[in-house]
């Protein structure tokens, strides 16, 4: 099966705001979250959108999706996030298992909750890859000069940025793989 697990976890603190978390903030005439969502929603080869909310939110973001999405509310579950994310991601996938036992199988197509300018194309290319490989990340070029300094002081190294690239999301893996190696590392 095919999953999506929304990271929604933050509650903007980066941003110094302190009262609503930035990925409940209005885009126009709805919250980001739900922006983000929707784009999930379009793909028809996920079977479950699970988004990672943290704990204090978790009702706030089904009451958002209770207005905003009541024809695919069925689609979606809502479930605690952690602390960080990928302690997110594992909570997100056992919601998953708890919806249905993991296979070796099921991949999810992680995204963070505020980008909602993501593309059905990049969706079902993650998809299309995950089949193929054993982990799947959306990357740009990167166009700016990168300098890195190995002490903070002093540059050590301006690397070839033909070469690089920029990690974004989605990111897409197997649901069983992530959690045998997040449990080796904890």
């Amino acid at each position: 099966m095919i999953y999506a697990g929304i990271l929604a976890g933050g509650t903007g603190t980066r941003m110094g705001i302190s009262n609503l978390p930035k990925q409940f903030l209005e885009l126009g005439d709805r919250p980001i979250l739900i922006h983000t969502i929707e784009k999930f929603v379009l793909e028809p080869s996920i079977e479950k959108i699970v988004v990672g909310v943290h704990g204090d939110w978790v009702s706030h973001a089904e009451d958002l999706v209770d207005k905003y999405l009541p024809l695919h509310k069925e689609r979606i579950i809502i479930t605690k996030g952690g602390a960080d994310r990928n302690t997110s991601i594992e909570k997100i996938i056992e919601a998953i298992d708890a919806y249905r036992p993991l296979t070796p199988e099921d991949i999810v197509v992680t995204h963070d909750s505020v980008r909602p300018f993501i593309t059905l194309r990049m969706i079902q290319d993650n998809i299309k890859l995950a089949q193929n490989h054993d982990a799947v990340d959306t990357v740009v070029e990167a166009v700016d000069t990168i300098v890195e300094s190995t002490n903070g002081q002093f540059i050590t190294d301006i690397p070839n940025r033909a070469h690089l690239y920029q990690g974004q999301t989605p990111q897409t893996f197997r649901c069983k793989d992530f959690m045998d190696l997040y449990g080796s590392l904890c």
